[in-house]
């Protein structure tokens, strides 16, 4: 674990493992934020384990731009407001909210937190679609701006990243001693699945027969041609 009480310090920390980002804190007493911090990579994700402690006062983020990557928290503890350029969607304890890529990303508390957060690149999420409707990606993967409460499949979402989370800190770890990225793929596809987002309805009447990209491709610019002319 990383720990610190020094906004400096966390901010450099922290936005290697996930984003340049800006944290303040307004404390009359002047007293600190503490973070406790922890990180582990995957092949096409990262896992992030952040709890913070606040005596008094109000914590801040703010992230100018998600660039190219999508950030998945899992809500264990606290309450907070989530928004892009202000936070003011409620965001609490048995929650779920994916931070949509390319996207500023603003959140405030005022008690103590604990987050786990699922960290993965556009390219990854991109290709999640098109490995399960059929078809290319045609315009940006956008989820829903409001939390959703765990149950059913985002339930399964959590105790499968708690899972992942657990067994990747053992000396014998299955899923990071794998050499493919099944579950890894797995994960991104129920995060597709149980959040829902403007191609929540493609995934739910997919493609009949799911077809090589070069041929799915090659499919979609003869229909292209055939319209122009």
């Amino acid at each position: 674990f990383f720990v610190s009480s020094d906004e400096q310090e966390t901010c450099q920390t922290v936005g290697q493992g996930i984003c340049d980002h800006v944290l303040k804190h307004r404390s009359p007493q002047k007293r600190p934020v503490t973070i406790r911090y922890r990180s582990a990579s995957l092949t096409k994700l990262t896992l992030h384990d952040m709890g913070y402690s606040m005596f008094e006062g109000e914590a801040s983020i703010f992230v100018p731009e998600m660039s190219n990557i999508y950030l998945c928290e899992i809500n264990l503890l606290g309450s907070s407001h989530v928004g892009q350029e202000k936070a003011e969607v409620p965001f609490s304890a048995g929650q779920i909210y994916v931070i949509n890529a390319n996207c500023p990303h603003t959140k405030r508390w005022e008690n103590d937190g604990h987050q786990m957060m699922i960290k993965i690149h556009q390219t990854d999420m991109e290709a999640a679609i098109e490995r399960t409707t059929g078809m290319p990606v045609r315009e940006p993967i956008v989820f829903s701006n409001q939390p959703q409460n765990m149950a059913a499949k985002t339930q399964t979402l959590a105790q499968m990243v708690a899972l992942i989370s657990k067994d990747i800190e053992t000396d014998q770890s299955f899923f990071a001693a794998r050499s493919g990225s099944s579950a890894e793929e797995l994960l991104i596809e129920l995060i597709l699945e149980a959040l829902p987002n403007n191609y929540s309805h493609k995934l739910k009447n997919p493609e009949p027969r799911l077809r090589p990209r070069h041929v799915r491709h090659a499919v979609e610019l003869i229909h292209t041609t055939a319209t122009e002319n």
